[in-house]
């Protein structure tokens, strides 16, 4: 039986993940003064001391998981991410403010594979991992989202260490929740050798492909409804369809149904490609506008109901699955974020929209064979 109390401390665990990592670049410039850092010395800085550090941890994270179990993952990445925000939050040595992030680090990689692989048991009945991960995404881009401009508040409310420690406080709030609640994590179930399963690599190869465009949803979304002529309401435009993408994950919760989450992923991913290959030659605001939207909506559910796809396939090596991917995902979006919006430009919105287009396109092959497979 699901249990509210611990469903509750899981969705702010997952808002914790996307809030701490955005709200961390966002008040970066501020933590580097306190040392006479500037703001690129700063970003450095946190790249070095926490990006970097995550791509080793979150596959070390993911086979952890598998041998310890979601839950008890989850409540230690909580813990050492209270005592890495509180370290911050009191330290002020030069010489050690890099190495302290590392604390922060190793917390967020166990609190990302722990709070992903539990929501499936925690969020939804078994074999519904699609539908489960769907809705968990949506706390996580919502930290994501808010995070950089709720750090600008609280850095001016409170200050950047009281910061810090009101962060440790919602984490360590978060763990205890969990730690009273009696969810168990799903029982095992038996799957084919990873390596040697050819959906695997077929899901792989969907994945690595989404990702970019992950990257580009930011980058050519802005420059796209200026080329409209809609520069002052920009904006507003974006906030609806961020609004679009996480209501299609909301949406998937209640709509799919067990067995056909492959063709509905298959359907949004060939939907979103027609659509944005529309936008490519659509001048007039109106419609301009409403196809950006459907993209969005579109979009919003591919992400997790890939890594759905992996927990219902492959539940025992879920662990290991997702600290790859995720780490995957860092090197995109340290790699390629910079490449994208140096494309975007030097390049009109329109020819930037076709990269989204192509790699769309070239997923939807491999996720049909899957498709096909199950």
């Amino acid at each position: 039986m699901i249990s509210p109390i611990v469903a509750l401390g899981l969705l702010a665990a997952a808002f914790l993940l996307g809030l701490i990592p955005g709200s961390l670049f966002r008040v970066g410039p501020s933590w580097g003064e306190t040392f006479g850092w500037s703001a690129v010395e700063s970003e450095r800085r946190l790249r070095r001391g926490f990006v970097l550090p995550t791509v080793v941890l979150l596959p070390l994270a993911g086979w952890l998981c598998d041998l310890w179990g979601a839950k008890d993952l989850t409540i230690l990445g909580l813990i050492f991410l209270t005592v890495g925000l509180a370290i911050l939050a009191v330290s002020s040595n030069p010489q050690t403010a890099t190495s302290n992030l590392l604390g922060v680090a190793l917390g967020v990689s166990m609190l990302a594979v722990g709070v992903i692989a539990w929501m499936p048991a925690v969020l939804s009945r078994p074999g519904r991992a699609v539908e489960a991960l769907n809705v968990g995404f949506i706390a996580i881009s919502l930290g994501w989202l808010v995070g950089p401009r709720l750090a600008s508040r609280a850095i001016r409310w409170l200050g950047l260490r009281r910061m810090f420690l009101a962060g440790a406080t919602l984490a360590l709030a978060s763990c205890m929740i969990l730690i009273a609640g009696d969810q168990p994590d799903l029982p095992p179930e038996a799957a084919l050798g990873l390596f040697r399963d050819l959906r695997f690599w077929l899901l792989i190869v969907a994945v690595a492909l989404y990702l970019p465009v992950e990257c580009c949803l930011e980058s050519w979304s802005g420059p796209f409804l200026r080329d409209l002529g809609d520069r002052r309401s920009a904006e507003s435009r974006i906030f609806v369809f961020w609004c679009a993408y996480l209501g299609a994950r909301l949406a998937t919760f209640w709509m799919v149904r067990t067995g056909f989450e492959p063709w509905f992923l298959l359907t949004c991913a060939a939907a979103s490609a027609m659509i944005l290959g529309n936008l490519v030659g659509t001048y007039g605001p109106s419609s301009g506008r409403f196809g950006f939207w459907c993209v969005g909506f579109c979009y919003g559910p591919l992400l997790p109901g890939f890594l759905g796809l992996f927990g219902q396939t492959f539940p025992d090596q879920f662990g290991v699955i997702l600290g790859l991917l995720l780490a995957l995902g860092t090197l995109y979006n340290a790699i390629l974020s910079a490449t994208l919006h140096r494309y975007v430009l030097h390049h009109t919105p329109r020819e930037a929209m076709r990269v989204p287009v192509v790699l769309t396109l070239l997923l939807s092959a491999p996720l049909l064979l899957v498709t096909l497979m199950k």
